[in-house]
């Protein structure tokens, strides 16, 4: 794709060319396309729509532009929404006020479609066939929206034969959508703009309106005559020396030049040409440089013969290109064939590997560009004298050892296959690496084989020798019955390969099927578990390879006695025990399951290991429940009990009120379980809710003291069961702010502030029957029943303190001692 050029306020966009750029020709023609669809109502710069930036622009451009040079105006999308027929020529091809051309973009209401392509094909049509050069001048904020072919139109003005260039201006356009009216561009030599701002623009269209071309360059392959695409030239003044270099987007390249004499150098690939010219004052010249192939020289070096499949060294001098290649084809193959090969990127050297078939063949240099065989060397590869030897007779599925002669090449293969199978037939194989022998597996089934050396390099194979595959003799045991779930023992008379299997499979079932197996490994004993369901199955010792049945021997799976027993109730989220007559197998499980539960469901479980006793924490939620013990082989339950969940009775004690961050003490009246926990949330708060600091384990304790939180509100104090996470207890506390005068039972007067050493009267109302009643004064953190002074309260319910001498937080409480309870509570701050 041409590149987009992303124009900033003030930059100006250059032309190819030498020197000062020619005036613009007498006979040139430029039609501006206006985009005035819905979409120009489009904010972009603040709260400017385009349409008003874009009419600021234009006013400038056609001040600044030579009056006397002639422009057409084309616009779309101004008069009904919705047509894509809706274009107009508001300014016929010709000379125009500028002011007039203003007023016409000025007059523009932006509303409908955006059919660019139908606008583009009318511009092209207003160009008089008699033109020199023409510029078409699209200024687009969005693409083609009806069901045009931008790109075809493109390609159909290339053609006309008309010095033609359309320029794209996209305004406000992404780059991917700007990129995709790209080949408007390339097809027609014309130059594409993403702006997205008004001095953008502006700078865009200066750039388009600089003259066209006096010059246009096409190259053409001498042999062929076909226009060539991409071709880059250099274009040098012969007065000056001075020159400049032009890669061509499309089939031709179109310059502005000074009148003067030029030589220029065409190169594409490894196509080279050049040419004279000369540019005159008027018209426009068009120049066809003939390009001819320049094949390089390059030194190739390889053996003169080379064994089947062996890798050989290759040298080469120079290099051409990094992407060149070397290969191997066969003698007098066609040019660009290409079968095993390297990139040759900055080596002089590298290897490849000899064809697997004996005969004469070429190295070739190729050219990555055009595929060009730049050099070749001609060898032959010849057969190996390679041999293989092993055993006459292996055992199906056994292990046997294999050795050869030399290896070629380790991505080489040693196999064993059926006597007389096609080539290229592997079966049971290996790579030989740079080993000289090996170990395979016999096939399971039996009868006359080959060992073969096969060539990773078009598998053939370059040596043989038999071997017969001969049937194995082993025998299989274990006890006539087992009962299902159990771990029972069973032996074998050999094993003949380590990854072969013994398994217990259903009586009769199909060969390969393995049930519970494992590998024997050197063996010849081992113990598995019988299945969940009863009945007749056999033990089985079946080949790794293959799969194929050995042995067998018959096995009942006959039905466990088990029975389970414990509480006739649990309570909700409390451990409980429970116990079970035997242990089948250690992986078994004991469980609590709701009552009818699906077979299988686990609920809360443990494994029984060896023991025959255990605990389970029962759930949360209250109901009829079954202890159940489950095997683990199948997940079947031998033996069950009932077992009733109560709900947890459990209750709690907390303060009533507490201020933000004092302490408080949360006390309950039993331990379900120790995980439970004690947790302080809003009141409300959804079940499970925990705050990381307001939640503590009851574990063997029935009081913890907590923080009281910092938002004032009410909260709930919770105890909350850990099965499940359910909520057994709760109460409510009210939290109010730190220095607000707690009362329960009675009521202390006394000042909130006073200076150290101060003396100040507390007074009182209300209070208890208790015998023993004083007010204290102590430090707001300090414990409820510690104090800096107390005194025995009075009939005349007033009594004097003396202030602390340091300054700080302290609290007036009064205080039954013998209930243990404070009655009132009034904060003074002493400063």
């Amino acid at each position: 794709m041409q590149g987009i050029k992303q124009l900033t306020g003030g930059m100006l966009a250059m032309l190819l060319g030498l020197g000062n750029v020619a005036e613009a020709q007498a006979e040139t023609a430029a039609i501006m396309v206006f985009d005035a669809s819905g979409s120009m109502w489009n904010q972009m710069e603040g709260e400017t729509t385009r349409i008003e930036i874009a009419r600021e622009v234009m006013d400038e451009y056609f001040s600044k532009r030579d009056a006397a040079e002639p422009i057409g105006v084309i616009a779309y999308g101004h008069r009904k929404r919705g047509d894509c027929e809706d274009i107009e020529t508001v300014a016929a091809l010709g000379r125009h006020d500028p002011q007039e051309l203003s007023r016409h973009i000025r007059t523009l209401n932006p509303q409908g479609m955006t059919p660019l392509t139908a606008s583009m094909r009318m511009a092209f049509e207003q160009i008089p066939r008699t033109a020199e050069a023409a510029d078409i001048i699209l200024v687009t904020d969005g693409l083609e929206n009806c069901s045009g072919d931008p790109c075809e139109l493109a390609r159909e003005m290339s053609a006309s034969g008309i010095n033609l260039r359309a320029h794209v201006v996209g305004f406000g356009m992404t780059e991917e959508e700007i990129g995709s009216l790209s080949c408007v561009a390339e097809e027609t030599g014309g130059q594409l703009f993403q702006t997205n701002s008004g001095d953008e623009l502006a700078a865009a269209l200066s750039a388009v309106s600089e003259p066209v071309a006096n010059i246009v360059l096409e190259g053409v392959d001498a042999n062929t005559g076909n226009r060539m695409a991409g071709v880059i030239w250099q274009v040098t003044a012969l007065g000056d020396a001075s020159s400049s270099e032009h890669q061509a987007s499309g089939l031709s390249t179109s310059l502005t030049l000074e009148p003067g004499e030029y030589s220029v150098q065409a190169r594409s690939g490894l196509f080279r040409g050049e040419a004279g010219f000369s540019v005159e004052q008027d018209g426009v010249q068009q120049l066809r440089v003939e390009l001819r192939e320049d094949l390089p020289e390059v030194d190739l070096g390889a053996p003169d013969s080379v064994v089947v499949g062996e890798e050989f060294t290759v040298t080469w001098s120079p290099n051409h290109h990094e992407r060149d290649f070397i290969t191997v084809v066969p003698l007098g193959a066609d040019e660009g064939e290409r079968n095993q090969w390297q990139r040759i990127r900055n080596n002089s050297s590298d290897t490849l590997r000899a064809p697997g078939e004996p005969g004469q063949y070429e190295v070739r240099y190729v050219t990555d560009e055009g595929r060009r065989t730049l050099a070749s060397h001609t060898f032959e590869a010849v057969a190996s004298s390679l041999t293989i030897s092993g055993p006459e007779s292996a055992v199906a599925g056994s292990s046997f050892d294999l050795e050869w002669s030399e290896s070629i090449n380790r991505r080489d293969m040693v196999a064993i296959v059926p006597a007389g199978a096609d080539e290229g037939e592997r079966g049971t194989w290996t790579r030989v690496g740079s080993a000289m022998s090996t170990s395979l597996v016999a096939p399971a089934e039996t009868g006359m084989y080959e060992l073969r050396y096969i060539l990773d390099e078009g598998r053939s194979t370059q040596a043989r020798a038999a071997i017969e595959v001969t049937a194995p003799v082993v025998d299989i045991s274990g006890p006539q019955s087992a009962v299902a779930g159990s771990s029972f023992d069973l032996e074998w008379s050999e094993s003949i390969n380590r990854r072969d299997m013994v398994a217990i499979v259903p009586a009769g079932a199909d060969e390969g099927e393995r049930g519970t197996w494992t590998r024997v490994g050197s063996a010849t004993s081992t113990s598995l578990v019988a299945p969940a369901e009863t009945g007749m199955y056999e033990l089985r010792y079946i080949l790794d390879e293959g799969r194929s049945t050995q042995a067998r021997a018959a096995i009942e799976v006959t039905a466990p006695v088990v029975d389970i027993s414990g509480p006739e109730s649990a309570v909700a989220g409390a451990s409980f025990d429970l116990e079970w007559s035997e242990s089948i197998n250690r992986r078994d499980m004991v469980a609590i399951v709701p009552a009818g539960a699906d077979e299988g469901e686990r609920g809360t479980w443990t494994r029984v290991g060896s023991a025959t006793a255990t605990n389970l924490v029962a759930p949360a939620e209250p109901g009829m429940y079954e202890l159940r013990y489950i095997l683990d082989k199948g997940r079947s339950t031998v033996a069950s009990a009932p077992v009733e969940v109560v709900a947890a009775e459990v209750s709690l004690v907390a303060p009533d009120v507490v201020r933000q961050g004092e302490p408080m003490r949360v006390s309950w009246s039993t331990i379900i379980h120790r995980r439970d926990y004690v947790v302080i949330v809003p009141l409300g708060a959804d079940e499970g809710t925990r705050p990381s600091d307001y939640w503590r384990r009851v574990a063997s304790t029935n009081q913890h003291d907590f923080a009281a939180p910092q938002q004032e509100g009410l909260y709930e104090v919770r105890y909350v069961l850990n099965e499940g996470g359910k909520t057994a207890a709760s109460t409510v506390v009210e939290i109010v702010d730190a220095t607000a005068q707690i009362d329960s039972g009675a009521e202390l007067k006394a000042p909130a502030s006073g200076q150290p050493g101060d003396t100040v009267v507390v007074t009182w109302t209300g209070g208890s029957d208790g015998a023993d009643q004083r007010i204290a004064l102590a430090g707001a953190e300090q414990q409820d029943f510690t104090w800096i002074e107390a005194q025995a309260t009075n009939e005349e319910g007033e009594l004097s303190f003396v202030l602390p001498a340091e300054s700080g937080v302290y609290e007036f409480r009064y205080l039954d001692i013998r209930a243990q309870e404070v009655l009132s509570r009034a904060i003074i701050e002493v400063e």
